[in-house]
């Protein structure tokens, strides 16, 4: 089985805070331990996860919690991972690979089950002015899979926002898009 997930923000205490996204747990430690355990609820040793950025803001968590995370697991940085801004680090690169980690581009495409998609942290649109230089090219057709925008929508045309808070926190299965992708 193929899920997606986004926006984990191991170690990030703000994440909790109600003018951030207000996440239902009392401690960030509490926080991270309940994500890992709701993704391997789902997530089998032989399935795959495409993480579509800010696992968070710093390597230590990364290196605390993804060892533990079941399944291939690939990510496609976002804006808070810090291989976002040095892509060709080799020493970033073999620190999220011995976390388990391989690193994808800032956008990729996939084709899953005869469906095509693109995967980027980043949405079509963004009400975000840092990054409109470098938001995904919507090609009129292909259905976006991303994160970023954490509660601003679950789904927008065709934008699908895999980020855990849309999601009770846990990752989403390509069986979950095709759902929503036949339903709209």
């Amino acid at each position: 089985m193929i899920f997606f997930t986004s926006d984990t923000h191991w170690g990030h205490k703000n994440i909790l805070l109600p003018n951030y996204d207000n996440r239902p747990w009392d401690d960030i430690d509490e926080h991270d331990l309940a994500l890992v355990e709701r993704y391997n609820s789902l997530v089998n040793p032989d399935d795959i996860c495409y993480f579509l950025g800010d696992l968070s803001l710093g390597m230590a968590p990364v290196e605390k919690y993804g060892p533990m995370l079941n399944g291939t697991k690939y990510i496609v940085p976002g804006n808070h991972c810090k291989i976002w801004k040095k892509p060709n680090s080799q020493q970033l690169l073999e620190r999220y690979r011995k976390a388990g980690f391989e690193v994808l581009g800032r956008q990729v495409k996939l084709e899953v089950d005869g469906i095509e998609l693109f995967l980027s942290h980043l949405p079509y649109t963004n009400h975000d002015p840092r990054y409109v230089d470098i938001l995904p090219k919507d090609d009129g057709h292909t259905v976006l899979l991303h994160g970023h925008v954490h509660l601003a929508w679950k789904v927008k045309g065709r934008q699908i926002n895999v980020g855990v808070p849309q999601w009770d926190y846990y990752p989403v299965s390509i069986k979950q898009i095709k759902e929503l992708i036949n339903a709209n």
